[in-house]
């Protein structure tokens, strides 16, 4: 009887383990993942440009399966990113673009982005990135502003002020050199300007017939301070040791002649000190005298100056 009863039991055992294996949960099948979008396609950013603001345009396109939006992030080329926006976006399909405009960037600074799609809490791989620079590449030009104070100086009257003078005399080295000296306010460069372009100083000649001269002449920086009224030879202040700008020919043929102190302009912005320019001739002797207009003179061919900047 008892062989018999275990005989009969077994299939039960067996049934009632399969029972139970069958009821345990570990071995329900698995929720089926829902698969994540594919990984989005960045171009290269383009330039932004709407004054004062710089930016940089990207474009982003959607590469295939279900997507509720994009994660972008910028970094600054360290390999650091964080995320600058979560795009949400109603429809989406595949070979599709989406355009975002990051504003406001630094001028001249790298930036680079990468872009992630997701569905859900599914995130594809984030794209490869790419880079870009909000470059200053816009130029903007003031108004021509006439120079606030010039004189010139003789040799051969050390002591004398000429400041009060239509005219600036300029000869050579000699028993008898002359120089001019002018001054033009700072001009004033809003704070998203990253450099000077361009700063032209023009200047008018007399048209003096009885007195048809030519000579080089160089421009240079004034060395220290000087005042319109007071400024002599004896007290002029020294010219920088490089011109800035050189060897051009002038005549006393009432022309107007252009020169180029960009650098120094930009200097005065930037916090260097506005003492002005230093006109001075290279003739060989000092018998060709040069007669520049001055701002007594009035408009339109007094000294000006005209400043574009980049920004």
């Amino acid at each position: 009887m008892t062989a018999q009863h275990l005989t009969r039991s077994w299939p039960l055992t067996v049934v009632l383990c399969l029972l139970v294996t069958a009821c345990d949960s570990s071995t329900e099948p698995a929720t089926p993942q829902v698969e994540p979008p594919a990984t989005p396609l960045i171009f290269y950013p383009t330039i932004l440009v709407a004054e004062p603001r710089r930016g940089l345009r990207l474009t982003i396109r959607h590469m295939g399966g279900e997507a509720d939006g994009f994660t972008i992030q910028r970094g600054d080329g360290s390999g650091s990113f964080a995320t600058i926006s979560t795009v949400m976006l109603s429809r989406i399909t595949a070979d599709s673009d989406y355009i975002y405009d990051d504003w406001n960037l630094q001028v001249l600074q790298y930036y680079e982005y990468r872009v992630s799609a997701f569905k859900g809490s599914q995130q594809s791989h984030w794209s490869e990135v790419y880079g870009g620079t909000a470059a200053g590449d816009q130029f903007t030009t003031l108004a021509a502003v006439e120079a606030s104070a010039d004189a010139y100086v003789d040799q051969g009257l050390a002591t004398s002020n000429f400041g009060t003078q239509n005219n600036l005399l300029v000869s050579a080295v000699g028993s008898r050199e002359r120089r001019a000296y002018l001054k033009f306010p700072l001009p004033q460069l809003p704070s998203y300007a990253v450099d000077v372009s361009s700063a032209v100083l023009r200047i008018f000649t007399f048209n003096d017939a009885s007195a048809p001269y030519s000579a080089p002449i160089n421009v240079f920086e004034a060395m220290g301070t000087w005042t319109e009224s007071a400024i002599a030879w004896n007290n002029a202040p020294a010219r920088s040791f490089g011109a800035l700008d050189f060897n051009q020919t002038v005549s006393n043929d009432g022309s107007p002649h252009d020169f180029d102190i960009s650098n120094l302009v930009w200097a005065w912005v930037t916090g260097a000190p506005n003492n002005g320019i230093v006109i001075v001739s290279l003739a060989s002797n000092s018998t060709p005298l040069i007669a520049l207009i001055s701002r007594e003179f009035g408009s339109p061919v007094s000294p000006t100056l005209t400043v574009t900047y980049v920004w």
